[in-house]
């Protein structure tokens, strides 16, 4: 009853866009890998959902953020289990998906392997008059038409050589075919000009992410110490062409632009956790590491039958460091709860732009 789904996105009531842990594990490259496992999840495979509205410094967003955490039902079924489907439909054009997985479960190893792919397209007509003034109006007609293409795989492994240890990870794909076009007729009192856009992957855009973690449980009261670490690499390379038509022109004029992205995105964290529950106060503290690169070649070309041609490129470069600490203290009693904690957060960040600077 707190949650609210607008646009694919989870929102919390009061607290805004949340994001989604995995068995009370979050990714810090935001909910790419989760989302894709989610695709291919069945409801019996969900144990229960938890809504954490008031994140403890271990998990803390920024101000008003909040969780949605998934926890899925241990497999207690031994051997091989496998699950296929798909699903097809039509609105502004045929869309359809499929997933499917295979897990294998014995008394000290789970496996799984989860893959899903599809195609959703989406159009958009829009034809909207602007006036200008009391006596100029002008007249605007488009028509949009945007087709996403993915496929995606997630591997997901966990090893328990004894009781008190647990080892695990997840491993991600995900390549995409993004494509949009647009067309549009501006009509003005004396005049009208066509214009034609149309934005598609130069090459498939790529993300990989790794997860790798460590529990290990130091008693039976549930005093717990944690080792993360994540990896995710976003490679996208994309073109995109702008034509515009002036044909009632004494000589009629055709400009264009094409612009070209290369960009290679890259993050690198790593954080160790401490649980420490006793009887009067549950005690959670840890640090976290990471490391941001974004490199960029952007090439504009620009030009027009007037014979005005011009070219430039760019290579940003930026890159960020993050280091923090947080301790976090909280008790609960039969009909309330306290909880007060303390973080600290220092980030070095630096950047290379078009301008030199």
């Amino acid at each position: 009853p707190m949650v609210r789904m607008t646009g694919g996105q989870a929102m919390i009531l009061g607290k805004g866009q949340a994001r989604f842990m995995l068995n009370g594990r979050i990714t810090d490259f935001g909910d790419e890998a989760i989302r894709q496992k989610l695709w291919t999840l069945r409801s019996e495979d969900i144990e229960r959902i938890e809504v954490i509205s008031n994140p403890s410094g271990r998990d803390m967003l920024e101000m008003g953020g909040g969780y949605i955490n998934i926890v899925l039902r241990r497999d207690q079924t031994l051997g091989w289990r496998g699950d296929i489907g798909a699903e097809a439909g039509t609105s502004d054009d045929w869309s359809e998906r499929a997933s499917g997985s295979v897990s294998y479960a014995s008394e000290k190893f789970d496996m799984t392997l989860d893959a899903h792919g599809g195609r959703t397209t989406q159009t958009k007509d829009d034809l909207t008059t602007y006036q200008v003034s009391n006596s100029q109006s002008f007249l605007s007609d488009s028509h949009t038409k945007k087709t996403d293409k993915e496929r995606a795989a997630t591997l997901t492994l966990r090893y328990q050589p004894i009781k008190q240890l647990e080892l695990g990870g997840m491993l991600s794909w995900q390549t995409l075919w993004p494509e949009k076009m647009a067309n549009g007729i501006l009509n003005y009192p004396a005049d009208y000009s066509t214009s034609k856009a149309e934005q598609f992957p130069d090459d498939n855009t790529t993300a990989k992410s790794l997860t790798v973690y460590g529990d290990w449980r130091l008693d039976a009261e549930g005093k717990q110490l944690s080792l993360t670490y994540q990896d995710y690499k976003k490679d996208d390379d994309g073109k995109s062409e702008v034509g515009t038509n002036y044909p009632s022109y004494n000589y009629p004029v055709i400009k264009w632009q094409n612009y070209h992205s290369q960009v290679d995105y890259h993050i690198q964290s790593a954080r160790i956790d401490l649980t420490l529950p006793f009887d009067f106060l549950t005690i959670d503290a840890g640090a976290s590491y990471t490391n941001i690169r974004n490199q960029a070649h952007i090439e504009i070309e620009s030009g027009s039958t007037l014979g005005i041609n011009q070219t430039t490129s760019s290579d940003p470069d930026y890159q960020e460091k993050t280091k923090a600490a947080y301790l976090s203290l909280h008790r609960d009693w039969n009909i309330f709860s306290v909880k007060a904690g303390l973080r600290y957060e220092h980030s070095y960040m630096k950047g290379h732009y078009p301008d030199g600077s």
